[in-house]
């Protein structure tokens, strides 16, 4: 995957907790509000960038038609470069149409779960076959997400 590429495409915006153009909630194992707009994608990919000096751990939890599906935490070391980030991709996904809700927390164990979905697909839209997500660890330490719908262009 080309970095920049990565960094320069996308829908989703998470700041420190604050969303824009998605959803958010804690972890908690309960529907969300948006749960009847969510619409089907095929997840590709799932990659974490590190733009800051300080290694970090990213937790994330993936959920499949609301079961978790995934529940790990990687360790992402830290970039020399900030215009170069480090990164760590996840995989292993189911392979058909579904919903996908993620959760994430930087660093703490006890940090509270910030929940994305995917919700700028269009849901009439074949392009949902091919979608990609990247968290981007941010300089100040915000993470940001991208959605990325058309893997193959």
């Amino acid at each position: 995957m080309n970095r920049r590429e990565a960094l320069r495409t996308g829908s989703l915006a998470v700041f420190g907790g604050a969303l824009a153009g998605c959803s958010a909630s804690p972890l908690t194992g309960s529907e969300s509000e948006s749960d009847s707009e969510q619409v089907p994608i095929r997840l590709t990919a799932l990659d974490v960038l590190n733009r800051r000096d300080t290694d970090h751990t990213f937790h994330l939890a993936v959920e499949y038609e609301s079961e978790v599906i995934t529940a790990v935490s990687r360790e992402i070391s830290g970039a020399t470069n900030s215009s170069k980030p480090t990164g760590v991709e996840f995989a292993d996904w189911p392979d058909e149409l579904g919903r996908y809700e993620f959760s994430f927390r930087l660093d703490s164990d006890d940090a509270d779960w910030i929940r994305v979905e995917p919700m700028d697909v269009e849901p009439d839209s074949e392009k949902a076959d091919c979608y990609r997500m990247v968290f981007v660890i941010d300089l100040p330490g915000d993470v940001f997400a991208y959605s990325r719908k058309y893997c193959g262009e």
